[in-house]
């Protein structure tokens, strides 16, 4: 057994630095995600990201930047003690999945993204990082029941496209939706397994909770815009602590003081 993982290793070893690195670097693979996804690479102090040269938001931020919520997801991962496997609901093109995988001390991460450019530079990424071995990406939305559902495209701040409601382009697609509950059960993850659930779905995020019911108690960061959707308290009753997310560090509360109502900006929750 232990040969065997050896020569598996080296076999893996031996397509990442003789096949896949020199793919990623030659200019027909970046000319491809230029072509097909609308994409370029930005070259980091110590990472890579492929980013929409389209997107006014998040692809903006990196090239002008050189990151994107970075110093907060940093924060984060210090105020979470658990590490294994990092849940990235509404990964978006994976710069947390890489901030995690690559920064925070992570093994493994499984996404879930339905939008089709999104998913296009969301595996380049993780090629390029050569993070592919270490994650599984689930191509759908996460929500309350499987099924099927049009997900409105906003074609300038392509992480605001929505289940919910149009984005103002008036294009729009269907993708499929997932119970993540079922998901882990195929992958066979436990609870156990995971140590932080990211969820940035849009709005969306009741249904996607209301969608994994053994998630509860697990930490969790979750985006909340109540332009977007207003959630009740109940939907984080299952939580002990939580707080607002600030780059420079959380202060955790506990959950009697916890008031979703009061906030009328849009903010980053954590819970534990």
């Amino acid at each position: 057994m232990g040969f065997l993982k050896t020569l598996e290793k080296s076999a893996r070893n031996f397509r990442d630095e003789r096949i896949i690195k020199p793919l990623i670097r030659s200019r027909y693979f970046q000319r491809h995600l230029y072509e097909e996804a609308g994409a370029l690479i930005v070259e980091l102090d110590d990472h890579r990201c492929a980013v929409s040269i389209r997107d006014q938001c998040i692809g903006k931020a990196i090239r002008q930047e050189k990151g994107w919520f970075r110093e907060e997801t940093m924060a984060v991962f210090e105020a979470t003690a658990r590490r294994g496997i990092f849940v990235d609901v509404g990964a978006n093109i994976g710069t947390q999945t890489i901030y995690a995988l690559k920064f925070g001390g992570f093994e493994r991460a499984i996404c879930f993204e339905p939008h089709p450019e999104h998913l296009w530079i969301l595996k380049a990424n993780m090629a390029i990082n050569d993070l592919t071995d270490r994650v599984t990406i689930m191509e759908a939305a996460a929500g309350r029941e499987p099924g099927e559902a049009r997900l409105f495209l906003n074609t300038l701040n392509t992480g605001a496209s929505s289940l919910l409601h149009d984005g103002g382009s008036g294009v729009a697609v269907d993708v499929p939706v997932v119970r993540i509950e079922d998901v882990m059960a195929d992958l066979g993850v436990s609870p156990d397994e995971i140590g932080l659930v990211w969820m940035d779905v849009e709005g969306f995020e009741g249904d996607a909770i209301a969608g994994w019911p053994s998630m509860a108690g697990l930490p969790f960061c979750v985006e909340y815009s109540p332009a977007i959707r207003r959630l009740s308290n109940d939907v984080f009753a299952c939580w002990k602590e939580w707080a607002v997310v600030h780059k420079d560090g959380v202060i955790w509360n506990s959950m009697p003081e916890f008031d979703i109502s009061k906030f009328d900006r849009q903010v980053d929750f954590l819970f534990r």
